[in-house]
This record gives C-alpha cells, sequence and structure tokens, in this order.
C-alpha cells in the first residue's frame, strides 16, 4: 500500500541565523505550536472601466505581503533573553518540516509575549514579521 505524502507536525523545527550569504542557522528548542505560517496575500486595486459592457468589477494583483510566523514557546529563561535580543533585528529563518521540506525567509522577532494562566505552564508567544521572498524547498 502507498504511503501518504505528508509532513506531520511533530519534528518541525524553527531555526534562525544571520543575513547575507548562507545563513548558519541556530534552532529554537521548545516549539510548542506554530500558530502562523508565512501566508502570502496580494493587495489589490480596481481596474473597472465605466465604458466596459460588463456589470462586474474587475481587479489587477499588486504588492504581496508576505505575512508573519507566529510560534508559542515553553518558558526558558536562556530562550526569553535570546528572544529579547533578537527583537528588531533582522535574521534568516527557516521552518523545516519533518518530511524534509522547509520555507526560508529574512523578517525581525515584531512581538514578544510571555503569557501564563493559573494551571498550565508558562509560555512565550513571538510573532517574527517576514520581509521579502518566501522560498519553499520541497524535500526530495
Amino acid at each position: 500500500m502507498a504511503q501518504n505524502a505528508y509532513a506531520a507536525t511533530f519534528g518541525t523545527t524553527i531555526s534562525y541565523g544571520d543575513v547575507g550569504g548562507t545563513p548558519t542557522y541556530v534552532p529554537l528548542a521548545g516549539v510548542k505550536e506554530i500558530g502562523g505560517l508565512p501566508a502570502l496575500e496580494a493587495d489589490e486595486f480596481e481596474i473597472t472601466r465605466i465604458d466596459q459592457t460588463s456589470p462586474l468589477k474587475q481587479f489587477a494583483a499588486s504588492m504581496i505581503d508576505p505575512g508573519e510566523l507566529e510560534f508559542t514557546l515553553g518558558f526558558d529563561k536562556a530562550k526569553v533573553t535570546t528572544l529579547y535580543g533578537l527583537h528588531r533585528l533582522a535574521k534568516a529563518w527557516k521552518v523545516l518540516f519533518s518530511d524534509g521540506s522547509a520555507l526560508s525567509f529574512e523578517g525581525w522577532v515584531k512581538t514578544i509575549t510571555p503569557e501564563a494562566s493559573t494551571d498550565d505552564e508558562v509560555t512565550v508567544a513571538v510573532t517574527v514579521r517576514v520581509s521579502g521572498a518566501v522560498v519553499f524547498a520541497a524535500a526530495a
């Protein structure tokens, strides 16, 4: 029986490195959840003309917003210190999926939000603002 071609969530890693050249990526250990992956969204503008024969509005694609990476880490003071040190710094980022496929992009840490509730683990929610192209490399 043929195996499904999918990537399980477990085994997925998030890493960062310096921009320019070929980055040496440093993994962020303890990722509990990825809340959002970069999602390309095109801006648009209307190009409808009053002399057209169709009553349907027409639109054209414009600039592309590459989105954000959102993830949550289990609280660890060393990791939190590292994240605060990365705040607003341009870095190379890589999300490596369990099947070997990867998303790579440049971005900067936009938000760092420690979260605590009465009966749960202390966590840190992080948002990375993507700046520029998102490159998908499919696993071989």
